[in-house]
């Protein structure tokens, strides 16, 4: 980072954010820390270092200053929910906001700005949690669930059912933890929850629907906060954890999933994983508008299409095309119907090409930008050095 940028921050307080930011408190192994780079610059170099270090980095943080002073932290692995990310970035910001940083202990600060954050999103303190998961009841662990809505009547309306509880605001403090872990054994089995809301136990709910913010108590000790059942933090041995992020595969194909979903993970995995010497460009959309696409680059004569009986062999076939220049048009359906692509489009300052990532990434990239007949469409392109990119109409 020093060879691109002139560092306006104390050394001293640079290193101990980077130090807080990798502390192994905040990740069950060592090796889901992030890999990261992280500097303060002057708002004037904000957009050279975003651009440098998104080449590199899968997500770029900025927390601006009102003394002209930009933090920036780049790391290379997303989480799977975007509430993880909002918990990290949370914790990032209250880091740099500090004047001394020196001496913070990682896990202990990152327990505390994770409070906040789900103070600010529930009116309900995580303390309360660590100290009922800690409480048996008759030798027990605690097995329940509480559930957090968003609104006051979330869950409750759609419920299977739903038993009002007539109690104090009071009961949802700490001092009340041991009643709230009583009424945790009402709500082990499986569609049972303990709803709480604004300070006060709304009552248990049943329901057989997804509860969107739920929090599982496991063993003594340990629970774990979850959205839509992804897990989003997780308490154990006194620390809590941030959930192992997904890797760039993995975050490659959940970005081609939300352009279709239907589309067969196992295709996409295929794909992205291959070993092509040559680097690749794939094309992937509908079986009709791929159809279609590959009719009018044929009458340009910018492609050659192809028709394959239905055959498992996709992989290699994947392979051995990507021999040829050119683009490989396939269906979601994984039939391929083009290779040797030769992609149209005209380049725009609004969609502007790297000169440095070559003429693959540069013509899907311009492709993409310059489709308007709204069908949704994606690029995939495997450099030869293995950098994976995607793009999406």
């Amino acid at each position: 980072m020093e060879k691109f940028f002139k560092s306006v921050m104390d050394k001293g307080k640079l290193d101990a954010i980077v130090r807080t930011i990798t502390a192994k408190g905040l990740f069950e192994h060592k090796n889901d820390i992030p890999k990261y780079e992280a500097c303060c610059v002057s708002q004037c170099e904000e957009k050279k270092i975003e651009e440098e270090l998104s080449k590199r980095y899968d997500h770029v943080h900025i927390a601006k200053k009102e003394n002209s002073k930009v933090f920036v932290c780049a790391y290379s692995k997303l989480f799977k929910h975007k509430e993880s990310d909002d918990i990290f970035l949370y914790f990032l910001g209250c880091l740099y906001s500090e004047k001394d940083v020196t001496h913070i202990s990682g896990p202990d600060y990152f327990r505390k700005c994770v409070n906040e954050f789900f103070y600010k999103k529930y009116k309900f303190c995580l303390n309360t949690i660590d100290y009922i998961s800690c409480m048996p009841n008759e030798g027990r662990a605690c097995k329940g669930k509480i559930c957090f809505p968003k609104a006051e009547t979330e869950y409750i309306e759609e419920a299977d059912v739903f038993i009002e509880l007539d109690t104090p605001e009071s009961l949802v403090s700490l001092l009340s933890a041991r009643n709230i872990r009583k009424l945790l054994e009402l709500v082990t089995d499986k569609d049972f929850y303990l709803c709480v809301n604004s300070f006060k136990i709304a009552g248990i709910i049943k329901t057989s629907k997804c509860v969107s913010s739920v929090i599982r108590f496991n063993k003594f000790g340990e629970w774990v906060w979850s959205m839509n059942e992804e897990p989003i933090l997780s308490a154990k041995g006194g620390f809590y954890l941030l959930p192992p992020p997904i890797s760039e595969i993995d975050c490659k194909i959940d970005k081609i999933q939300k352009v279709f979903p239907c589309i067969d993970k196992a295709l996409i995995k295929t794909i992205i994983c291959n070993k092509y010497p040559n680097g690749a460009l794939v094309m992937i959309a509908s079986k009709d508008d791929i159809e279609t696409e590959v009719k009018r680059l044929k009458e340009c004569n910018r492609c050659i299409p192809i028709s394959i009986s239905k055959s498992s062999e996709t992989e290699k076939l994947l392979l051995n095309f990507s021999k040829i220049d050119g683009a490989i048009f396939i269906d979601t359906e994984t039939q391929i119907h083009a290779i040797g692509a030769i992609l149209d489009g005209e380049g725009t300052a609004e969609e502007k090409s790297k000169i440095s990532r070559g003429a693959r990434y540069n013509s899907a990239k311009t492709y993409i930008a310059n489709r308007t007949d709204g069908n949704p469409f994606c690029a995939i392109v495997i450099s030869e050095d293995g950098m994976i990119d995607v793009f999406s109409e």
